[in-house]
């Protein structure tokens, strides 16, 4: 009985200190999961500091309107300035044309009476210009009326006021190479000339080679034709004349301007076969840049000295170099010459007594 009291009560305490053992595993320690306690979930930091400077970071951009103002008031500024240029584009392309040439120009002056001048020069006002220059010999002088050197009489040609025009016109330096000859066939002109007279075409060529060799030649004016107005082949003379010129001085067939003039139609004067054949040459465009100028308004020498006579006077020479400059400005430009002189012989005539 004793011994089964010891056993029983070492059985109870032996249960106690089980109990007492056991309590502690029992306390929830596994439950120390602390660090899942959403540590990791401190990330809200990284969440508020986007969230912070995203507002920062609009701030600036509501200074987009501030750049957009100056935008805004450029095409107002530019307004005016359209305006400007419309109101001047109408306005018309005038004189001078400085510039446009890159080398001194030179024309050759051919033909006959009218354009060596059979007006006296007494009764215009001289020209001169020291831009302007004439061929005598092998050299370049100032230029002094009379041009040509067979003249014997103070005569004056269409060439002065031609030349007047031009360089007041372009602003630069012109030669003049006079080698027309009075009363001369429109043969003697020739390249195939065989005949007893003056070959005027070996002359002409002679004279243009020694201009080239400081100059350009830009045109070729012609008045011809009272010597031959009763030939019927005038317009084929004419054409092989120029061919003949363009090809041996070596010019520029689409580029040369080859100006002719018409004959004065005085009353009783036949010029109609001359002058139709020079409208034909131009009707037909054989030479690109190709013009005739008009006789209308002119007058002759009659009231310059007694009696009729088949010459344009000083006065209507004048206006005829003028006109001879203006179609040469269309036909080299391309445009509306502006170049202002009076078409009335009148208004350069003057008293020598006065």
């Amino acid at each position: 009985m004793r011994r089964f009291l010891i056993c029983l009560l070492c059985m109870v305490m032996l249960g106690a200190q089980l109990v007492g053992c056991g309590g502690t595993p029992d306390a929830t320690e596994p439950e120390i999961t602390e660090p899942e306690v959403t540590t990791p979930e401190i990330t809200e930091p990284e969440v508020t500091t986007p969230e912070e400077t995203t507002p920062e970071e609009t701030e600036p951009e509501e200074t987009i309107p501030e750049t957009t103002e100056p935008e805004t008031t450029e095409p107002e500024t530019t307004e005016p300035e359209t305006t400007e240029p419309e109101t001047e584009a109408p306005a018309p392309v005038v004189a001078p044309d400085a510039g446009t040439f890159t080398k001194m120009q030179s024309v050759l002056l051919l033909g006959q009476s009218n354009m060596v001048g059979n007006g006296w020069a007494k009764y215009v006002e001289p020209i001169t210009d020291d831009r302007i220059y004439m061929m005598r010999g092998d050299e370049w002088v100032t230029m002094k009326e009379p041009l040509h050197e067979q003249t014997t009489k103070a005569t004056v040609g269409l060439g002065a006021s031609f030349a007047k025009a031009f360089v007041e016109t372009f602003d630069c330096e012109l030669g003049l190479i006079p080698v027309a000859v009075g009363g001369s066939s429109v043969l003697q002109w020739k390249k195939d000339y065989t005949g007893d007279n003056e070959h005027l075409y070996a002359k002409a060529i002679e004279m243009a080679k020694k201009a080239q060799e400081t100059t350009e030649i830009c045109a070729i004016l012609w008045h011809q034709g009272e010597t031959n107005r009763n030939r019927k082949a005038y317009a084929q003379d004419i054409k092989e004349i120029f061919d003949a010129f363009i090809e041996e001085l070596g010019l520029d067939r689409d580029e040369i301007v080859i100006i002719t003039g018409e004959l004065g139609a005085w009353e009783g004067k036949e010029v109609e076969l001359v002058n139709s054949a020079l409208a034909a040459v131009d009707a037909e465009g054989y030479f690109p840049c190709y013009a005739v100028v008009s006789q209308e308004g002119l007058t002759n020498v009659e009231k310059e000295r007694s009696g009729s006579d088949s010459h344009f006077d000083s006065p209507s020479l004048r206006v005829f170099g003028y006109r001879y400059f203006e179609e040469f400005y269309e036909e080299l430009m391309h445009r509306e010459c502006a170049y202002e002189y009076s078409q009335d012989p009148d208004d350069y005539r003057i008293d020598p007594t006065a």
